[in-house]
Protein backbone atom coordinates (compact mmCIF):
# COMPACT_ATOMS: atom_id res chain seq x y z
CA UNK A 1 0.00 0.00 0.00
CA UNK A 2 0.70 3.56 -0.72
CA UNK A 3 2.84 5.32 1.81
CA UNK A 4 0.82 8.54 1.32
CA UNK A 5 -1.95 5.88 2.60
CA UNK A 6 0.24 4.51 6.07
CA UNK A 7 1.98 7.45 7.16
CA UNK A 8 -0.50 9.61 8.45
CA UNK A 9 -1.75 6.14 10.93
CA UNK A 10 2.34 6.27 12.03
CA UNK A 11 2.55 9.76 12.95
CA UNK A 12 -1.00 10.15 14.47
CA UNK A 13 -0.59 6.88 16.70
CA UNK A 14 2.88 8.64 17.54
CA UNK A 15 1.75 11.53 18.53
CA UNK A 16 -0.67 10.12 21.68
CA UNK A 17 1.28 10.31 25.14
CA UNK A 18 0.97 6.42 24.89
CA UNK A 19 0.64 3.93 21.93
CA UNK A 20 -2.59 1.98 22.45
CA UNK A 21 -2.04 -1.91 23.28
CA UNK A 22 -5.37 -2.12 21.43
CA UNK A 23 -8.09 0.22 18.67
CA UNK A 24 -10.96 0.38 17.02
CA UNK A 25 -11.20 0.92 13.78
CA UNK A 26 -14.85 2.12 12.44
CA UNK A 27 -15.86 0.13 9.83
CA UNK A 28 -18.88 0.85 7.70
CA UNK A 29 -17.85 -2.19 5.00
CA UNK A 30 -17.40 0.75 2.37
CA UNK A 31 -14.41 1.60 0.24
CA UNK A 32 -12.98 4.09 2.88
CA UNK A 33 -13.31 2.09 5.99
CA UNK A 34 -12.27 -0.88 4.41
CA UNK A 35 -9.06 0.84 2.68
CA UNK A 36 -8.06 2.29 6.19
CA UNK A 37 -8.66 -1.47 7.93
CA UNK A 38 -6.18 -2.48 4.94
CA UNK A 39 -3.77 0.04 5.92
CA UNK A 40 -4.04 -0.44 9.42
CA UNK A 41 -3.10 -3.93 9.00
CA UNK A 42 0.07 -2.96 7.57
CA UNK A 43 0.69 -0.76 11.12
CA UNK A 44 -0.50 -2.50 13.47
CA UNK A 45 2.36 -5.07 13.14
CA UNK A 46 4.83 -2.66 13.52
CA UNK A 47 3.54 -1.66 17.30
CA UNK A 48 2.32 -4.89 18.22
CA UNK A 49 -1.55 -2.93 17.98
CA UNK A 50 -4.55 -5.70 18.59
CA UNK A 51 -7.17 -4.56 16.47
CA UNK A 52 -11.12 -4.70 16.54
CA UNK A 53 -13.37 -3.51 13.85
CA UNK A 54 -16.84 -1.99 14.79
CA UNK A 55 -19.60 -2.07 12.39
CA UNK A 56 -22.98 -0.53 13.36
CA UNK A 57 -25.82 -2.01 11.92
CA UNK A 58 -28.21 0.97 11.65
CA UNK A 59 -30.60 -1.10 10.51
CA UNK A 60 -32.08 1.32 8.04
CA UNK A 61 -32.05 -0.77 4.43
CA UNK A 62 -33.08 -3.62 3.56
CA UNK A 63 -29.04 -4.77 2.95
CA UNK A 64 -28.13 -3.35 6.31
CA UNK A 65 -28.02 -7.18 7.74
CA UNK A 66 -25.75 -8.82 4.70
CA UNK A 67 -23.35 -5.43 4.90
CA UNK A 68 -22.72 -6.47 8.45
CA UNK A 69 -21.91 -10.14 7.48
CA UNK A 70 -20.00 -8.70 4.64
CA UNK A 71 -17.94 -6.68 7.19
CA UNK A 72 -17.74 -9.94 9.88
CA UNK A 73 -16.12 -11.98 6.75
CA UNK A 74 -13.36 -9.00 5.81
CA UNK A 75 -12.70 -8.98 10.17
CA UNK A 76 -12.22 -13.03 9.72
CA UNK A 77 -9.79 -12.06 6.19
CA UNK A 78 -7.53 -9.54 8.09
CA UNK A 79 -7.75 -11.77 11.62
CA UNK A 80 -9.06 -9.35 13.41
CA UNK A 81 -11.56 -9.11 16.04
CA UNK A 82 -15.28 -8.21 14.84
CA UNK A 83 -17.57 -5.97 16.92
CA UNK A 84 -21.32 -5.41 15.99
CA UNK A 85 -23.78 -3.31 17.70
CA UNK A 86 -27.43 -3.08 16.05
CA UNK A 87 -29.15 -0.16 16.46
CA UNK A 88 -32.90 1.12 16.13
CA UNK A 89 -32.71 4.56 15.34
CA UNK A 90 -35.24 6.85 16.75
CA UNK A 91 -35.82 10.65 14.94
CA UNK A 92 -36.44 13.45 17.41
CA UNK A 93 -38.33 16.49 16.27
CA UNK A 94 -36.38 18.77 14.37
CA UNK A 95 -33.56 16.64 13.96
CA UNK A 96 -32.92 14.49 10.63
CA UNK A 97 -32.61 10.58 9.37
CA UNK A 98 -28.52 11.33 8.99
CA UNK A 99 -27.96 13.58 12.33
CA UNK A 100 -29.88 10.86 14.37
CA UNK A 101 -27.67 7.84 12.58
CA UNK A 102 -24.67 9.71 13.83
CA UNK A 103 -25.80 10.26 17.15
CA UNK A 104 -26.70 6.56 17.18
CA UNK A 105 -23.43 5.70 15.88
CA UNK A 106 -21.18 7.10 18.95
CA UNK A 107 -23.31 6.23 21.16
CA UNK A 108 -22.89 2.70 19.93
CA UNK A 109 -18.77 3.62 19.86
CA UNK A 110 -19.35 4.58 23.69
CA UNK A 111 -20.64 1.16 24.63
CA UNK A 112 -18.08 -0.63 22.71
CA UNK A 113 -15.09 1.49 24.49
CA UNK A 114 -16.39 0.92 27.80
CA UNK A 115 -17.03 -2.77 27.14
CA UNK A 116 -13.91 -4.10 25.16
CA UNK A 117 -11.74 -1.23 26.70
CA UNK A 118 -11.15 -0.05 23.63
CA UNK A 119 -9.56 4.10 23.90
CA UNK A 120 -8.66 4.99 20.59
CA UNK A 121 -10.91 4.67 17.59
CA UNK A 122 -9.97 5.15 14.02
CA UNK A 123 -12.32 6.66 11.09
CA UNK A 124 -11.78 6.91 7.45
CA UNK A 125 -12.93 10.66 7.07
CA UNK A 126 -10.96 12.47 3.75
CA UNK A 127 -10.85 15.46 2.56
CA UNK A 128 -13.38 15.45 0.49
CA UNK A 129 -15.66 14.29 3.76
CA UNK A 130 -14.29 17.49 5.59
CA UNK A 131 -15.04 19.62 2.86
CA UNK A 132 -18.61 18.53 2.38
CA UNK A 133 -18.99 18.87 6.09
CA UNK A 134 -17.52 22.67 6.14
CA UNK A 135 -20.23 23.52 2.63
CA UNK A 136 -23.38 21.49 4.30
CA UNK A 137 -22.44 23.59 7.53
CA UNK A 138 -22.32 27.02 5.81
CA UNK A 139 -24.88 26.26 3.74
CA UNK A 140 -27.43 25.96 6.90
CA UNK A 141 -25.65 29.30 7.81
CA UNK A 142 -23.39 28.90 10.53
CA UNK A 143 -21.07 30.99 12.36
CA UNK A 144 -17.35 30.51 13.63
CA UNK A 145 -17.38 27.78 16.01
CA UNK A 146 -19.68 25.67 13.68
CA UNK A 147 -17.26 26.84 10.33
CA UNK A 148 -14.15 24.41 12.02
CA UNK A 149 -15.08 20.81 10.84
CA UNK A 150 -13.89 17.74 12.19
CA UNK A 151 -10.41 17.57 14.03
CA UNK A 152 -7.82 14.94 12.86
CA UNK A 153 -7.93 14.11 16.32
CA UNK A 154 -10.17 14.34 18.88
CA UNK A 155 -12.00 13.38 22.45
CA UNK A 156 -15.44 12.44 22.88
CA UNK A 157 -16.98 10.66 25.53
CA UNK A 158 -13.07 9.63 26.84
CA UNK A 159 -12.35 7.74 23.50
CA UNK A 160 -9.57 9.34 21.13
CA UNK A 161 -10.97 9.61 17.84
CA UNK A 162 -8.32 9.90 14.82
CA UNK A 163 -8.95 10.57 11.26
CA UNK A 164 -5.63 9.85 9.57
CA UNK A 165 -6.81 10.71 6.06
CA UNK A 166 -7.91 14.03 6.39
CA UNK A 167 -5.61 15.63 4.31
CA UNK A 168 -5.77 12.80 1.71
CA UNK A 169 -8.39 13.21 -1.20
CA UNK A 170 -10.34 10.51 -1.91
CA UNK A 171 -9.41 10.03 -5.33
CA UNK A 172 -5.67 8.67 -3.66
CA UNK A 173 -7.84 6.23 -1.98
CA UNK A 174 -9.65 5.07 -5.10
CA UNK A 175 -6.43 4.50 -7.10
CA UNK A 176 -4.91 2.71 -4.31
CA UNK A 177 -7.78 0.49 -3.72
CA UNK A 178 -8.43 -1.32 -7.36
CA UNK A 179 -5.70 -3.23 -7.69
CA UNK A 180 -5.87 -4.18 -3.37
CA UNK A 181 -10.05 -4.78 -3.30
CA UNK A 182 -9.79 -7.00 -6.44
CA UNK A 183 -6.49 -8.81 -5.07
CA UNK A 184 -8.07 -10.21 -2.08
CA UNK A 185 -11.45 -10.48 -3.63
CA UNK A 186 -13.15 -8.11 -0.41
CA UNK A 187 -17.24 -7.10 -1.16
CA UNK A 188 -17.98 -3.60 -0.67
CA UNK A 189 -20.94 -2.56 0.96
CA UNK A 190 -22.29 0.48 -0.93
CA UNK A 191 -25.09 1.98 0.84
CA UNK A 192 -27.76 4.13 -1.09
CA UNK A 193 -28.23 6.65 1.46
CA UNK A 194 -24.79 7.99 0.28
CA UNK A 195 -26.02 8.84 -3.54
CA UNK A 196 -29.48 9.54 -2.89
CA UNK A 197 -30.40 13.63 -3.01
CA UNK A 198 -33.03 13.52 -0.83
CA UNK A 199 -30.32 13.48 1.78
CA UNK A 200 -28.80 16.90 2.13
CA UNK A 201 -25.03 15.56 2.20
CA UNK A 202 -25.60 13.38 0.03
CA UNK A 203 -27.33 15.96 -2.22
CA UNK A 204 -23.89 17.81 -1.78
CA UNK A 205 -22.01 15.08 -3.17
CA UNK A 206 -23.86 14.73 -6.11
CA UNK A 207 -25.39 17.82 -7.35
CA UNK A 208 -22.51 20.20 -5.96
CA UNK A 209 -19.30 18.82 -6.06
CA UNK A 210 -19.27 17.48 -9.66
CA UNK A 211 -19.64 21.32 -10.35
CA UNK A 212 -16.94 22.73 -7.75
CA UNK A 213 -14.76 20.07 -9.47
CA UNK A 214 -14.77 21.40 -12.49
CA UNK A 215 -14.86 24.85 -11.74
CA UNK A 216 -13.03 25.75 -8.90
CA UNK A 217 -10.34 23.05 -9.02
CA UNK A 218 -9.04 22.07 -5.33
CA UNK A 219 -11.60 23.83 -3.76
CA UNK A 220 -11.72 21.12 -0.91
CA UNK A 221 -8.01 22.28 0.27
CA UNK A 222 -9.20 26.07 0.40
CA UNK A 223 -12.55 24.95 2.23
CA UNK A 224 -10.06 22.93 4.74
CA UNK A 225 -7.86 26.30 5.19
CA UNK A 226 -11.09 28.30 5.37
CA UNK A 227 -11.71 26.27 8.39
CA UNK A 228 -8.68 26.55 9.69
CA UNK A 229 -8.79 30.43 9.73
CA UNK A 230 -11.68 30.19 11.35
CA UNK A 231 -10.28 28.01 13.90
CA UNK A 232 -7.53 30.79 14.66
CA UNK A 233 -10.41 33.53 14.70
CA UNK A 234 -12.34 30.99 17.06
CA UNK A 235 -9.38 30.86 19.58
CA UNK A 236 -9.12 35.00 19.43
CA UNK A 237 -13.05 35.16 20.24
CA UNK A 238 -12.99 32.64 22.93
CA UNK A 239 -9.68 34.90 24.30
CA UNK A 240 -11.58 37.76 24.15
CA UNK A 241 -15.60 36.40 25.85
CA UNK A 242 -13.03 34.73 28.78
CA UNK A 243 -11.67 38.49 29.25
CA UNK A 244 -15.42 39.54 29.99
CA UNK A 245 -16.66 37.25 32.00
CA UNK A 246 -13.83 37.27 34.16
CA UNK A 247 -15.18 41.36 34.46
CA UNK A 248 -19.09 40.41 35.27
CA UNK A 249 -17.83 39.01 38.90
CA UNK A 250 -17.88 35.83 37.45
CA UNK A 251 -18.00 32.99 40.28
CA UNK A 252 -15.75 29.70 39.30
CA UNK A 253 -18.24 27.25 41.15
CA UNK A 254 -21.32 27.52 39.65
CA UNK A 255 -20.60 29.91 36.63
CA UNK A 256 -22.87 32.70 37.49
CA UNK A 257 -21.73 36.37 36.62
CA UNK A 258 -23.13 39.86 37.04
CA UNK A 259 -26.32 40.86 35.03
CA UNK A 260 -25.32 44.52 35.64
CA UNK A 261 -22.38 44.50 34.37
CA UNK A 262 -22.83 42.34 31.13
CA UNK A 263 -25.57 44.85 30.11
CA UNK A 264 -22.80 47.59 29.94
CA UNK A 265 -20.76 45.05 26.43
CA UNK A 266 -22.16 46.05 23.43
CA UNK A 267 -24.66 44.06 21.42
CA UNK A 268 -22.08 41.54 19.82
CA UNK A 269 -19.99 40.79 23.18
CA UNK A 270 -23.02 40.03 24.84
CA UNK A 271 -23.87 37.26 22.53
CA UNK A 272 -20.45 35.94 22.05
CA UNK A 273 -20.23 35.88 26.24
CA UNK A 274 -23.46 33.97 26.26
CA UNK A 275 -22.50 31.68 23.90
CA UNK A 276 -18.65 31.21 25.65
CA UNK A 277 -20.23 30.47 28.96
CA UNK A 278 -22.39 28.10 27.14
CA UNK A 279 -19.70 26.48 25.56
CA UNK A 280 -17.55 26.07 28.89
CA UNK A 281 -20.35 23.90 30.41
CA UNK A 282 -20.72 21.86 27.60
CA UNK A 283 -24.32 22.60 26.74
CA UNK A 284 -25.48 22.88 23.20
CA UNK A 285 -25.34 26.59 21.44
CA UNK A 286 -29.02 28.00 21.05
CA UNK A 287 -30.18 29.02 17.64
CA UNK A 288 -29.03 32.77 16.94
CA UNK A 289 -33.23 33.51 17.32
CA UNK A 290 -32.87 31.70 20.56
CA UNK A 291 -29.94 33.54 21.83
CA UNK A 292 -31.42 37.15 20.37
CA UNK A 293 -34.74 36.39 22.61
CA UNK A 294 -32.55 35.54 25.58
CA UNK A 295 -30.58 38.58 24.90
CA UNK A 296 -34.06 40.76 24.60
CA UNK A 297 -35.46 38.51 28.26
CA UNK A 298 -32.24 39.79 30.33
CA UNK A 299 -31.87 43.28 29.17
CA UNK A 300 -35.36 44.20 29.41
CA UNK A 301 -35.60 41.55 33.33
CA UNK A 302 -36.94 44.37 35.56
CA UNK A 303 -34.73 45.46 38.54
CA UNK A 304 -32.17 43.67 37.75
CA UNK A 305 -34.40 40.42 38.82
CA UNK A 306 -34.50 41.37 42.32
CA UNK A 307 -37.88 41.14 42.54
CA UNK A 308 -38.81 38.29 40.04
CA UNK A 309 -36.90 34.81 38.93
CA UNK A 310 -36.37 34.36 35.39
CA UNK A 311 -36.46 31.23 33.49
CA UNK A 312 -36.00 30.31 30.02
CA UNK A 313 -35.90 26.78 29.22
CA UNK A 314 -32.93 25.82 26.48
CA UNK A 315 -32.11 21.71 25.51
CA UNK A 316 -32.09 19.76 29.20
CA UNK A 317 -31.36 22.93 31.51
CA UNK A 318 -32.47 26.32 33.04
CA UNK A 319 -30.85 29.74 32.21
CA UNK A 320 -31.75 31.68 35.04
CA UNK A 321 -31.69 35.23 36.34
CA UNK A 322 -32.63 36.32 39.85
CA UNK A 323 -30.62 39.58 42.20
CA UNK A 324 -28.74 40.23 39.31
CA UNK A 325 -27.00 36.83 39.01
CA UNK A 326 -27.01 34.92 35.93
CA UNK A 327 -26.69 30.97 35.85
CA UNK A 328 -27.58 27.54 35.06
CA UNK A 329 -30.13 25.07 36.44
CA UNK A 330 -30.45 21.48 35.19
CA UNK A 331 -33.87 20.31 34.81
CA UNK A 332 -34.18 17.65 37.00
Amino acid sequence: MNKILLEPIKKNLESLKKIPKRIGIGLSGGLDSTMLSLAMSNVAKLYNIQVYLLHINHSIQIDSDLWAKNAKNFAKLLKYKFLEVKVDININKGSCLEEAAREYRYLAFKHLSIKHDINTIFLAHHRDDQAETILLRLLRGTGVTGSIAMRECSIKDNIVYIRPWLNIDKKIILENSKYIINNKKIILSEDPMNYSTNYTRSAIRVLISPILNKKWHGWQKNLTRFSKNMEEALEILNSVAQDDLNLLDFNTNDYSFSLEKWRHLSQSRRNLLIRHWLNIQNIMMPSRARLLNLNKQLMNLHNLGYDRFMVVKHEDVEICCTRNRIFIRSIK
